[in-house]
């Protein structure tokens, strides 16, 4: 049996607290193979993801600005458990990835309903 739901997550929440600050980007694994690895160095850029309290967030290459607008937070479960879905809504990008926190400073974003993908992975700056 495969069960879903969903509730919104009110900032701020504990869960949204641990993804407020600053966060860089160290590689993404994935790809029509699943076995390609990006890093900075592989793609000679920088990536940098900023979470505020107010519940905007800004998207950085080497530390200049491509976007910026709202993100939210919401807390799914399914047969496998418990997890967190991530939108954020620009003014360029809008997307939906799924939130795991590896610890209080790396995080994962997986896009949704993409199959061959990137895992991105970012450490707390």
């Amino acid at each position: 049996m495969f069960l879903l739901s969903c509730q919104k997550v009110d900032f701020p929440t504990p869960e949204s607290e641990h993804i407020i600050g600053e966060w860089e980007w160290i590689e993404s694994r994935g790809g029509i193979s699943g076995n390609a690895i990006l890093t900075p160095k592989t793609q000679s850029e920088t990536r940098q993801l900023e979470f505020k309290e107010n519940g905007k967030y800004r998207d950085c290459i080497d530390d200049e600005r491509v976007d910026k607008g709202d993100y939210s937070i919401e807390e799914k479960s399914d047969s496998w458990g418990t997890y967190y879905l991530l939108k954020l809504e620009g003014k360029d990008i809008n997307s939906e990835s799924q939130l795991t926190f590896k610890s209080t400073d790396t995080i994962t974003l997986y896009p949704v309903n993409c199959a061959d993908c990137f895992t991105s992975t970012y450490v707390r700056n």
